[in-house]
């Protein structure tokens, strides 16, 4: 959609993925003189052509990535948590953005890392949180090391995140385990419950997982969430 974006409001420059890298290159760039940067992933149209489109900009190791300073936040400003332990999908769903804008790669951080960004939000006053993973269930040996890791520091969180049916079908002592440590929300894509349109959309996922996986009164998360695309 870059093109359209350029086109559609007249903007200098796009990021095509990830901008915490290529952002400082070309604000370096720009501080040079170079209005026509050599950064893969910004793209710009000179000459009615466009440049350095042939790259999409991903950041290998998101461990790298500094953490957030709690001191550059206005105190005035409403602040409200949200942990990333993972950047990209390993699905490709074709009605979903994520597969494209991360172009298939999926990263994942360490449990460590992300106990130490809980430990800092806590120390902060925080203590219920939103995953903005795209499925943080996608590796259930991380998540099970998560939870453990969780129960073993005692640290006493809430916390929200998205999955899949057939993963709660297939885990369902995890989905228990999660909840034990603090999960209250898990939010499903259901997408449709026509076979024809769910293998149009490459779910795989087969009816009668969404009917097993649907969370019950008996079932430990007391707030599901069914994501539900009627097209």
């Amino acid at each position: 959609m870059y093109k359209e974006v350029m086109a559609e409001t007249g903007v200098d420059y796009v990021c095509r993925g990830e901008g915490e890298e290529v952002l400082p290159a070309l604000l370096s760039s720009l501080e040079q003189g170079e209005e026509n940067p050599s950064v893969p992933g910004i793209v710009f149209f000179r000459d009615g052509e466009y440049h350095n489109d042939h790259k999409i900009a991903i950041i290998d190791d998101i461990e790298s990535l500094p953490k957030i300073s709690r001191d550059l936040v206005d105190p005035a400003f409403s602040f409200s948590p949200k942990i990333v332990s993972s950047r990209g999908c390993p699905f490709r769903c074709s009605f979903c953005s994520i597969s494209a804008f991360y172009n298939g790669k999926y990263r994942q951080r360490s449990v460590d890392s992300v106990i130490s960004d809980i430990k800092d939000y806590l120390s902060w006053g925080y203590d219920t949180f939103w995953f903005h993973d795209d499925n943080l269930t996608v590796d259930t040996n991380w998540v099970y090391d998560f939870c453990d890791q969780l129960e073993q520091e005692e640290l006493r969180i809430k916390y929200n995140c998205m999955s899949r049916v057939d993963t709660i079908v297939k885990h369902p002592e995890l989905i228990k385990r999660m909840a034990e440590t603090g999960c209250s929300l898990i939010s499903i894509g259901i997408e449709s419950g026509i076979p024809e349109v769910l293998e149009r959309m490459h779910k795989k996922d087969p009816r009668q997982r969404y009917h097993e996986g649907h969370p019950r009164d008996e079932q430990p998360c007391s707030q599901p969430q069914l994501v539900y695309d009627p097209g």
